[in-house]
């Protein structure tokens, strides 16, 4: 997370916990609580959607210089729910031009 994220998260709670001790009401410590269990709960999220997802890459044996390779990716769910908004990506090395 960047420290910018950081300390927006850290600042509103902060600010919401002072909040809430002087005018004393309770629902505020759970809105702070809630903004600070906010990057756990993301990054739990993130792992369960990315378990049972498998990545293959298939590339070509030889290629000579200005020949036309494909370049495969293949993703493999073994899992029984799907898996949306998945974006997969795969970085080549600059010295191959797409």
């Amino acid at each position: 997370m960047t420290r910018v994220k950081r300390f927006a998260l850290v600042t509103a709670a902060t600010f919401l916990l002072l909040s809430a001790s002087l005018v004393h009401l309770g629902h505020l410590y759970y809105m702070a609580a809630l903004i600070l269990a906010l990057p756990i709960a993301s990054l739990a999220v993130s792992v369960f959607t990315l378990r049972g997802l498998s990545f293959e890459r298939e590339v070509p044996g030889t290629a000579w210089e200005d020949e036309t390779a494909t370049f495969v990716l293949k993703v493999t769910n073994a899992g029984y729910t799907p898996r949306l908004f998945l974006r997969a990506l795969d970085q080549l090395p600059q010295w191959i031009r797409p």
